[in-house]
């Protein structure tokens, strides 16, 4: 994922490029996504004839002669060996077989996006009857409530892949001055039974430093942990307006099968993750648990003249691809 950050100050504003950024579209803008429609076909339904049959009692034992006739009905039964359903329809033609609708036996069930007859759960159809995960893009789900303040001046993060750490310039005396996102690129890692972890992959991706620069002294650059890869939220600190300490909160993402989609849950949560002076007023986390299924895609960093007063985790939707 190449996502170049040669944007001017201005461009940091809410709106400014966004467009260039291949997993980000406007968080003011609206979105949508289309998906089409998969086949669907059964299998052809077979009929089998109900007959009478007339049996004899074996005089020795003393049973009578009796006629043995088939009995008609509408219960259903089930053929454990053929895996088939059978519905009697009550009438003169016989039983109906109606195939029973299994994942992997190669034909497109109405519950199934696709049946490659395998189990092979790496391949173009897992074992959920599935398309694996492709990224197509993030769609805005909303902004966490606001840790900190609400300052003059604006500005998202655009974090050019998973958003896993924070780079922060202080001053001991302020605050913090500056916040910087740093990111990875991802991918969908098969763990089996159709699921998929979201695991990082390739170097460190940086968003521009965002904030006064002032008189910095201190650093800080807490990341979320191996196991725990993504940041979908912060807590922290506050004095008067400015922000003095910041909290990450980190989960495994998984995406399980949930009827003919996926779906997105945290996993091994980590929290918090801290740092810098602990001066001030505490900030409970916010986050995107707010908006389930989301996690966090970005930073709105919120500043003044000063330094930073306060954040809110942009969270956003993932499209798959289906």
């Amino acid at each position: 994922m190449k996502y170049f950050l040669a944007c001017g100050l201005a461009a940091l504003a809410l709106g400014g490029c966004v467009h260039d950024n291949p997993f980000y579209v406007d968080p003011t803008g609206a979105s949508s996504s289309t998906s089409e429609d998969s086949a669907i076909t059964a299998g052809d339904p077979s009929t089998s004839v109900a007959t009478s049959e007339e049996s004899t009692g074996d005089p020795d034992t003393g049973d009578d002669t009796s006629d043995d006739t088939t009995s008609v009905g509408t219960s259903s039964t089930s053929d454990a060996t053929s895996g088939a359903a059978t519905m009697d329809t009550g009438d003169d033609t016989g039983d109906t077989t109606m195939p029973a609708a299994v994942c992997g036996d190669g034909n497109i069930d109405p519950d199934e996006v696709c049946d490659d007859g395998n189990d092979n759960n790496d391949d173009e159809c897992t074992v959920a009857c599935l398309p694996p995960p492709s990224l197509e893009g993030f769609f805005p789900s909303g902004s966490s409530e606001l840790l900190g303040y609400e300052g003059p001046y604006q500005a998202p993060g655009l974090c050019p892949g998973l958003l896993r750490g924070i780079s922060i310039a202080a001053n001991e005396e302020i605050g913090i001055l500056q916040v910087k996102l740093f990111c990875h690129d991802f991918k969908f890692v098969s763990i089996g039974e159709g699921a998929f972890e979201v695991v990082r992959t390739g170097g460190v991706l940086y968003a521009d430093y965002i904030g006064p620069e002032g008189n910095l002294v201190d650093s800080w650059a807490p990341e979320c942990p191996e196991d725990s890869p993504a940041l979908v939220g912060v807590g922290g600190w506050a004095h008067q307006s400015e922000m003095t300490k910041l909290e990450l909160h980190c989960v495994k993402l998984v995406l399980v099968p949930e009827q003919g989609s996926y779906k997105l849950i945290y996993e091994n949560p980590q929290g918090p993750t801290e740092g810098y002076n602990d001066w001030g007023k505490y900030q409970a986390p916010v986050g995107c648990e707010e908006f389930p299924g989301t996690f966090a895609a970005d930073l709105i960093v919120h500043t003044s003249d000063s330094g930073v007063t306060g954040i809110s985790v942009l969270c956003s939707e993932p499209d798959f691809g289906l």
